[in-house]
């Protein structure tokens, strides 16, 4: 690095080596034709990103990052990155791709904005700039012709699969903050993210040789960025090379940027800023300390659900005291109804291996029916679910008017005394709400991988949907209702 400062001041009155110099290094780049940018000095993390892109595209297929806001991750990575690489020739076709168009093509507007005003950098590469030239034919708003390669901007709601340049295919993709906290509270968002990355992107990019970047916040505990870095070592054991990073404000106590932060008393008047916004310590949590703390109008968060482990279900010292289905209906094929759903809880006694002390659980099953149906499929499908759980098993059915036809059906096709109505008398808040104290106890045990469970749980309210919570409470109210000698182990 050192090194690499004394060629910057032997270079700098030198075009021909300075240009060769930066073709060469995306620091050295930065620091010659960018260096109005730097008004602080570099963290250490931030000086880390530049020896990574060095030569990420040689040494990576993925790169991740996450970092606190204000920390430059898009400036480094979105806009000064691309930049280098169209000049150096690293790449052909870029594309930058943000939540939405504003943002993606604020991220290539601040670059074509550089060239514009750049002259130093329009003298060593010839670049013309669209203000001094009147030039309109090889800009626009979304995209950025700098020499031979093309700079594009797009939205997750644009297509980009079947995408060229000439003949070339996109070879380095940025995706930049392709979500926000409040659209990332709805799983059906975070899935649309998910779908378009895996089927839109991935798809879209060259096989032979590219470079995936993801940057952003973290927006929600199961957001892509977060998904990804929690899949590093098996998208490893699949042969991909990934990159991850996070960066805190604060680490062990110590400021990560210190000449912006210089001490924990300098960010009082940031925190207070933020602090002054009704659910401010949820923002600065998450924003800063990349940490996701629940709002205070939440029923569950996601610490209050306690896991078992799969050995569990063939333990021979576990006992089977009762099993109660909760079925919420909701007769409809429509893709804008909600779904049907049906879930399984098992009252359980768990014993030692000598057998001489046991706890009582209740235990979710890990299969379980959310799905648009018909009556007949719905029929069927409580039929068919009836009979693989062991016997003397009973279905809960949420009842209401026009749902008692529906559990007389099932009656006909699994017995009569096996399927029972359950009278909602509140509402589905005050319902889940009666059930927290053995849930958040842990004497309410779920199954990893149930994960659209967890999320109409956790964030009931904001979700689109909440039928799986509410066939889930139909099954644990039902065996907590038991007689008081069977859920003393429990209650106690």
């Amino acid at each position: 690095m050192d090194d690499l400062y004394d060629f910057i001041i032997e270079y700098q009155d030198k075009p021909e080596r300075r240009k060769e110099l930066a073709k060469q290094s995306y620091l050295a780049f930065c620091l010659f034709y960018l260096k109005h940018h730097f008004k602080l000095e570099s963290a250490d993390f931030q000086k880390n990103w530049f020896k990574l892109l060095q030569n990420a595209d040689e040494d990576y297929d993925i790169i991740s990052i996450l970092g606190f806001r204000g920390c430059a991750k898009s400036t480094i990575f979105s806009e000064f990155y691309p930049l280098w690489c169209a000049i150096s020739g690293r790449n052909k076709f870029i594309l930058v791709i943000s939540a939405d168009d504003e943002l993606s093509k604020k991220r290539v507007g601040n670059i074509k904005e550089e060239v514009d005003n750049n002259t130093l950098l329009q003298q060593d590469f010839g670049l013309k700039g669209q203000k001094k030239q009147g030039v309109t034919d090889k800009w626009s708003e979304k995209e950025l012709r700098i020499l031979d390669t093309l700079i594009m901007a797009r939205s997750i709601k644009q297509r980009v699969r079947g995408l060229k340049f000439a003949e070339n295919r996109p070879d380095l993709v940025i995706l930049d903050d392709i979500d926000t906290p409040e659209l990332a509270k709805k799983a059906s968002f975070r899935l649309k993210v998910e779908n378009f990355f895996y089927s839109e992107v991935i798809p879209a990019v060259q096989e032979d040789k590219s470079l995936l970047i993801l940057v952003g916040n973290l927006t929600h505990k199961a957001c892509l960025i977060a998904k990804m870095h929690k899949k590093k070592e098996r998208v490893e054991k699949e042969g991909l090379r990934m990159h991850i990073d996070q960066v805190k404000l604060i680490e062990k106590g110590k400021l990560t940027w210190p000449a912006k932060y210089p001490s924990l008393k300098s960010l009082k008047k940031q925190k207070a800023k933020i602090y002054m916004a009704e659910n401010g310590k949820q923002v600065w949590s998450r924003e800063y300390l990349l940490k996701i703390i629940d709002d205070d109008t939440q029923l569950y968060s996601y610490d209050d659900i306690k896991y078992y482990e799969p050995s569990l279900l063939s333990n021979p010292m576990m006992r089977i005291i009762k099993v109660v289905t909760g079925i919420d209906l909701a007769i409809s094929e429509k893709q804008t109804a909600d779904y049907t759903a049906m879930v399984t809880a098992m009252l359980v006694d768990i014993y030692n291996n000598d057998g001489t002390e046991k706890e009582r659980k209740i235990i979710i099953l890990p299969e379980f029916v959310r799905k648009r149906m018909n009556f007949r499929d719905t029929v069927q499908k409580a039929s068919n679910l009836f009979h693989t759980l062991p016997a003397g098993n009973t279905l809960v059915v949420e009842k209401n008017a026009y749902q008692q036809s529906a559990i007389e059906t099932i009656g006909y096709a699994v017995g009569e005394d096996n399927v029972t109505g359950m009278q909602a008398v509140t509402d589905k808040r005050a319902r889940l709400s009666s059930i927290s104290n053995v849930i958040k106890n842990g004497y309410v045990m779920f199954p990893s991988g149930m994960d659209i469970l967890i999320e109409e749980l956790v964030n009931f309210g904001i979700e689109e949907h909440d039928d799986t919570p509410d066939a889930m409470y139909m099954a644990v109210k039902s065996l907590i209702s038991e007689p008081s000698e069977v859920l003393a182990p429990i209650l106690a």
